[in-house]
């Protein structure tokens, strides 16, 4: 199981809903790579948002098994999170929770 989960193992784009991209188009490694860097929904990733107090806001999914808390970085939001969360619940039984933190995401005019 270590061994998937391991980032040179991940898909290098996003799922999409109802499973991952079949390789149509392969991505160039390297210099000159390009990204695309289109808003995603945060739908397509998690099953519910909560706000708490209109100072934080979690994201969440997963109903059962042990909870994992993701904490973004700086200059980042718990959308960071979306990829690896929709990827880790659907090889594992957990509940993930995703925070935004004051001044970041959603609430960032606070």
């Amino acid at each position: 199981m270590e061994k998937q989960l391991h980032l040179n193992l991940l898909a290098s784009r996003p799922p999409m809903a109802g499973g991952f991209q079949s390789g149509g188009s392969k991505m160039k490694m390297g210099p000159g790579r390009k990204r695309d860097f289109t808003p995603l929904l945060w739908s397509q990733y998690f099953e519910t948002i909560e706000d708490v107090e209109n100072i934080f806001r979690l994201y969440c999914s997963g109903s059962s098994g042990p909870v994992l808390l993701l904490l973004h970085g700086g200059g980042h939001s718990a959308l960071s999170w979306a990829v690896f969360t929709a990827v880790i619940c659907s090889r594992i039984n957990c509940r993930v929770v995703a925070m935004d933190l004051r001044a970041h995401g959603s609430y960032n005019s606070l």
